[in-house]
């Protein structure tokens, strides 16, 4: 995966969410790029004697948590947000406080600042049809392969 993963932040993240036995509605529902760097090289490539001033680089099939859980083979029941709080205590009573740091930080942002914004790539996917790139189909059960 790469040399320094533990100072990833998507591989903490995904750590701390394959130790939950539950799971709130707002994380399962929190989406994921999962675009590989491989593949992102080749659209840059492609697009540099494109004439567009900005390009938003990434796979346009986004992953919500539960959907990538779902294609590992791991289904964990979504609960309302006090009973997955009181989840989050009793893991971290349990020892798993340094694995759901990233988790906790992540999960208390989406709670207090609901997403704005949605990246949108839709331009950038014209203009890379144009010039003859199209994007891999992305297998989110490649996440597990991390761990």
């Amino acid at each position: 995966f790469q040399k320094n993963a533990r100072t990833n932040a998507f591989y903490c993240l995904a750590k701390g969410i394959f130790c939950l036995e539950k799971i709130s509605v707002e994380l399962a529902d929190m989406t994921f790029d999962l675009t590989p760097v491989d593949e992102c090289a080749k659209a840059a490539a492609a697009l540099l004697k494109q004439p567009g001033p900005v390009y938003h680089l990434f796979h346009p099939e986004m992953f919500a948590v539960r959907d990538i859980l779902k294609s590992i083979g791991r289904t964990i029941p979504e609960v309302e947000r006090s009973e997955f709080e009181e989840h989050l205590r009793e893991l971290a009573g349990r020892g798993l406080g340094p694995e759901l740091g990233m988790l906790i930080g992540q999960y208390n942002r989406i709670c207090q600042v609901p997403s704005r914004i949605s990246p949108v790539c839709a331009q950038t996917c014209r203009e890379l049809e144009k010039v003859g790139f199209s994007w891999k189909p992305v297998d989110p059960s490649m996440v597990h392969r991390f761990f």
